[in-house]
């Protein structure tokens, strides 16, 4: 016994491990300090070069009757613009008023070089 606990002293050192007093136990490993939380920062959403900002449907259907007529749409608004001069482009099925979906799809996300 004494053999390897001399081997083990000489492969600590070799190794440039501390080594335990003799006849002291090995001390457990320690577990790491507990991590504090980050604080999260919260920061709007922008619009990249190729998105613009619009009001969410929700915004728009004051009276939340569930879609959107051509009068819901304010002339006021920059980023719908668009969206008034080209109303009939985004009613797909035609019935003169646009659905949360139809909104969507008008007013989401385009790909690069897509036009609505």
């Amino acid at each position: 016994m004494q053999g390897l606990r001399f081997r083990c002293h000489a492969l600590a050192m070799l190794l440039g491990l501390p080594l335990a007093a003799a006849g002291a136990q090995e001390a457990p490993p320690q577990s790491p300090p507990p991590q504090q939380p980050q604080p999260t920062t919260m920061t709007p959403a922008t619009p990249t070069t190729n998105q613009v900002q619009v009001p969410g449907f929700g915004d728009l259907d004051k009276a939340h009757r569930g879609y959107l007529d051509r009068s819901d749409i304010p002339k006021d608004v920059e980023s719908l613009r668009d969206l008034r001069m080209h109303f009939n482009d985004a009613d797909l099925n035609h019935d003169g008023l646009l659905t949360p979906d139809e909104y969507g799809a008008y007013t989401g996300p385009k790909a690069p070089g897509q036009a609505h």
